[in-house]
């Protein structure tokens, strides 16, 4: 491909080809050869004189069209041209891109060139609506209006603009409608409510987390009481009798294990049978657990015992060698 380099012994090869210290060569898609292979600084250097001579030249015949128009001669179209200011730059119509100049540093020369006229509309464009605003307060202190659309145009909005603030009334309810709302509610009394003893803000710390005195509704054992039996009802059973005392559970010991609903109730005689053996086995895990503790404890003091010893028997090899 064109734009990849060549592998070195082809370009070792060109070198030798061409040879060394060669004069620079234009580019084949430069429109200027003098200025294709050239450094932009120096570039600038040697087309400051043609800039200087432009300049020059332009200046002369600003200066020989104004004093022609202060004689009251007539002015040439090129002299027309150049207009009655000094310091003004060629026309925007024959702004064209310099050889090696950048497309920004062409954007800039073109802004400064229509600078002019860009303030000079956007002026006059601005003493247009002050003028225009200037007629309409006049018209409006007169009571005169040249437009009676716009009269009419106005008059709608107006109506239209009440319609709607009334049809929002109605929707709305009013505060008398709210407060007998809430004398209904309480019994035809009004509401006095107490004023809190603190004000919590939004930005407040809370110091410690919420203490709560009494279990979420429904989570009593009163409520579960309840659910249990209407569940008993929906499947046709009857409903569990309350236990006269419940079992103190101890220390490790499992928990039982959940009946299914879909089987049918154990007598009392299983269930006291199944509880004791559900006791035995909790003291029985309880105690294993207590033996595997004890163990783990010896092995661990035998183990720092050793320890120990390996390190008193460095030590005093170190103070026997020292």
């Amino acid at each position: 491909m064109p734009h990849k380099r060549a592998k070195r012994s082809v370009r070792a090869s060109n070198q030798l080809l061409h040879g060394q210290d060669n004069a620079p060569t234009s580019l084949s898609h430069s429109k200027d050869p003098h200025f294709a292979s050239m450094p932009k600084g120096a570039m600038r250097i040697l087309d400051a004189a043609r800039v200087q001579a432009e300049y020059r030249a332009r200046k002369r015949k600003e200066q020989e069209a104004q004093q022609k128009r202060q004689r009251g001669e007539a002015v040439d179209d090129e002299e027309n041209e150049a207009g009655p200011s000094m310091s003004k730059p060629a026309a925007s119509s024959k702004l064209k891109i310099r050889p090696g100049e950048k497309l920004g540093d062409y954007n800039r020369r073109v802004e400064q060139a229509m600078a002019s006229q860009v303030a000079s509309t956007a002026r006059s464009e601005a003493r247009k609506r002050k003028k225009q605003k200037r007629a309409e307060r006049a018209a409006a202190a007169a009571g005169v209006s040249d437009d009676e659309d716009d009269e009419e145009a106005q008059w709608r909005r107006h109506a239209k603009g009440k319609d709607e603030a009334e049809r929002r009334a109605k929707a709305e309810p009013s505060k008398e409608d709210l407060k007998r709302a809430r004398q209904d509610m309480s019994g035809g009394k009004e509401v006095d409510f107490a004023k809190a003893s603190q004000v919590r803000r939004i930005n407040d710390v809370a110091q410690a987390p919420p203490s709560f005195s009494k279990l979420p509704r429904g989570q009593g054992a009163e409520a579960i009481r309840r659910k249990e039996a209407l569940a008993a009802a929906l499947r046709g059973e009857e409903a569990p009798q309350p236990r006269a005392s419940s079992k103190k559970v101890t220390k490790g010991q499992m928990p039982e294990p959940v009946a299914p609903r879909n089987k049918k109730a154990k007598s009392s005689t299983q269930e006291a049978g199944a509880g004791k053996a559900a006791a035995m086995g909790g003291l029985r895990r309880e105690k294993e657990l207590e033996e595997e503790r004890q163990r783990a404890i010896k092995l661990y003091r035998e183990r720092k015992g050793i320890q120990n010893e390996q390190v008193e028997r460095r030590r005093s090899n170190k103070h026997a060698m020292g």
